[in-house]
């Protein structure tokens, strides 16, 4: 089995009090996706692509794709859409230039959430119809395009850790609900936990869930971080509401709501568990946080965008920043690159 890996971009050296660098709108139409990047270029998917300047966001390619985008990643060579028309998905490889590497029929019926992008690989979660419904994971080359194997899938987006592939599946009936991996080694399924849940986060052969109930008023359930080549649970804390974590080689940052309308920040040692800080509470319903090297980041209500210090969770700065991000900021460059309806924005160290 070919060795996969995770792309895995280094926060950057977000220094705060940050400013806008730029703002623009690349005239694609509505953006909720979150973009991705490589050191030049940030790329943007609404009923069209954009590739933008990561310097100063002028526009450098419009890409129009066939049908409507249901999901956008890259690998090291490009961005990759799913994107689908009335009848069937397709898969369509870019450079960071806008040129079309491949594009593929993936055999699979598709949604949003479906890709994942690896190093030099994809993977493309989908549903046979013939002969039988049947919900699958796809290997696919990220060079080529074409598709290397297929495995069992359940549930949401898929992630790579070494022993395998994880999905998560909330809406099961209780015997398929939980953190699932596929073992390469085994080619079986083994269900790490059966609590349902939507979030999680992997960072090489650590993942973490938020088994949290955000149902309830406030939202209660468990952080719970798992090492994938045991199957073992390493440690649990208190959850979210949650709609994305954030994590690297040493934290994973996160939310939790003690009291109805108010969140509080936290940051957790990545391995133990152990809690570095909890922020002081603020108002809001749900939040999305972002690691970068020197803070930890937090979109909420999707209205502001608060800075803490990493160090220590103080509160460095309250910008009033909309967004429609569904899972967070892009890091790239020495920037955090936001998304609100129509527009882009840029936002860096303060010169």
């Amino acid at each position: 089995m070919v060795r996969l890996m995770q792309l895995q971009p280094q926060p950057p050296e977000l220094h705060p009090p940050l400013d806008r660098a730029w703002h623009t709108d690349p005239g694609v139409g509505y953006l909720d996706l979150t973009p991705v990047a490589n050191e030049a270029v940030v790329v943007v998917a609404g009923a069209r692509l954009a590739g933008l300047n990561l310097a100063d966001g002028n526009l450098r390619w419009s890409y129009a794709q066939t049908g409507s985008t249901l999901d956008l990643t890259a690998s090291v060579a490009g961005p990759i859409i799913a994107h689908s028309t009335q009848n069937h998905s397709l898969i369509t490889a870019l450079t960071w230039q806008g040129d079309v590497r491949w594009q593929i029929d993936p055999g699979i019926a598709m949604a949003g959430r479906s890709l994942t992008g690896l190093d030099g690989y994809l993977l493309a979660r989908g549903v046979h119809l013939r002969p039988s419904v049947r919900q699958v994971c796809r290997l696919i080359n990220a060079v080529t395009g074409s598709v290397e194997a297929e495995y069992p899938h359940v549930g949401g987006k898929p992630d790579i850790v070494p022993r395998g592939i994880l999905a998560s599946n909330d809406a099961g009936s209780p015997d398929e609900t939980g953190l699932w991996l596929y073992d390469f080694t085994t080619q079986h399924a083994v269900r790490l936990h059966d609590a349902p849940h939507e979030v999680r986060i992997v960072e090489d052969a650590l993942v973490i869930i938020d088994a949290s109930d955000r149902d309830q008023i406030p939202p209660q359930g468990d952080l719970l971080a798992f090492d994938t080549t045991r199957g073992a649970l390493l440690w649990s804390a208190s959850g979210g509401p949650n709609h994305a974590l954030a994590a690297d080689r040493h934290h994973v940052a996160s939310v939790i709501a003690p009291q109805e309308n108010q969140l509080r920040a936290t940051l957790h040692d990545l391995r133990s568990g152990t809690l570095h800080w909890t922020s002081e509470p603020m108002l809001g319903q749900e939040a999305l946080p972002v690691l970068a090297a020197d803070a930890v980041l937090l979109f909420v209500d999707g209205k502001r965008l608060m800075v803490f210090d990493r160090t220590n969770g103080n509160l460095l700065q309250n910008i009033d920043q909309p967004s429609t991000l569904i899972f967070g900021g892009c890091l790239a460059g020495n920037g955090l690159i936001n998304v609100f309806r129509n527009t882009v924005s840029c936002l860096k160290t303060r010169s």
